[in-house]
């Protein structure tokens, strides 16, 4: 899969960061010397490959500080050109034209205002679900979801820490990790990802993978995963009796799978295998592409993520266009 990624960045570097580096340094009537400037952040993108690599070799502080740096660089870019899109329609529109100035002033304004917002630690969403002939046992049940905790040198342990002590808080009868909780070598991430041993539940903590974990050996991660006393489910579910009624939950692989020999690729069949008896069926996907398949094999819920829907404007607007089931429930 790295070898595709290698693939596509040159395409990347020639299609987007080009044209965004001319647009942004001409609209922002950028000086000579400032074209120099201009076009550190897009060679750092541009070497986005050796950030992969980095990530291989390990986590010592240099190259960890590259990375933040790298992916800082992403952030301020994508800002950048939204702001200069945005001053270039209103001025459109207007025929008045914000200062030059405002484009770099306001991207970085928008780069620092977002790491503060991070830093304020995750933020719980309650979604109240409702079913046609749910259990009186089953009413009330507290299913506490993470996915895409991207797991990473640059994901520090203080946030997991942050993440799994929101999480307790919730009181969950059932934890659920949809997928991508891991982005490097798991050999790499050991402290991290420790962390989520201290996740609690009435009734346990259950993990389904996402492409991320393949990238980086499903293999690892899963045994990590065990460590940390959270069940891996792929292609594979269980009963879990909750209030005492049997409550199926099950998880299915992630179409990545099919880039990687010898593993599995999604099996809706074979993960509600055992689920007969099972008064409620609850199913972890990655990827909400499969949900029709889900509902036609008889799962009552599908929880996932991937879909990036927590984008900022007008990246929302690619993250709908790609995906039927963008945000929120459906």
């Amino acid at each position: 899969m790295k070898s595709r990624q290698l693939l596509f960045f040159p395409i990347f570097f020639t299609l987007i960061l080009l044209p965004s580096y001319f647009y942004i340094g001409w609209r922002a009537e950028t000086p000579k010397y400032g074209w120099w400037l201009l076009a550190v952040p897009f060679v750092l993108i541009g070497a986005m490959p050796i950030t992969w690599q980095l990530r291989e070799r390990g986590k010592t502080k240099i190259e960890i500080l590259y990375m933040q740096i790298t992916y800082l660089c992403m952030g301020w870019l994508s800002l950048a050109f939204v702001v200069t899109a945005l001053r270039d329609a209103i001025g459109l529109l207007t025929q008045t034209w914000w200062p030059a100035e405002v484009i770099p002033a306001l991207s970085l304004v928008a780069v620092f205002g977002g790491i503060g917002w991070a830093h304020l630690g995750p933020r719980a969403k309650k979604i109240e679900l409702k079913f046609e002939n749910l259990p009186p046992e089953l009413e009330g049940v507290r299913i506490v979801q993470i996915s895409d905790l991207h797991i990473s040198p640059i994901i520090k342990p203080g946030y997991v820490e942050k993440v799994v002590q929101l999480t307790i808080s919730l009181d969950a009868d059932l934890v659920v990790l949809t997928g991508d909780i891991g982005d490097g070598p798991a050999a790499n991430l050991i402290e991290e990802t420790l962390r989520l041993k201290n996740l609690k539940s009435k009734n346990g903590v259950y993990f389904c993978p996402g492409n991320h974990e393949y990238y980086w050996s499903l293999a690892s991660w899963i045994t990590a995963f065990r460590q940390a006393g959270i069940v891996p489910l792929v292609n594979e579910g269980r009963t879990v009796p909750v209030n005492g009624v049997p409550l199926f939950v099950a998880g299915v692989s992630d179409p990545a799978a099919a880039y990687f020999a010898g593993e599995p690729k999604p099996d809706w069949q074979k993960a509600a295998a055992g689920s007969e008896n099972a008064q409620f069926r609850l199913l972890l996907s990655h990827r909400p592409d499969g949900a029709k398949t889900a509902g036609d094999v008889g799962f009552d819920l599908q929880l996932s993520g991937h879909t990036h829907g927590g984008q900022f404007f007008p990246f929302t607007l690619v993250v709908r266009a790609m995906h039927r089931h963008a945000i929120g429930a459906h």
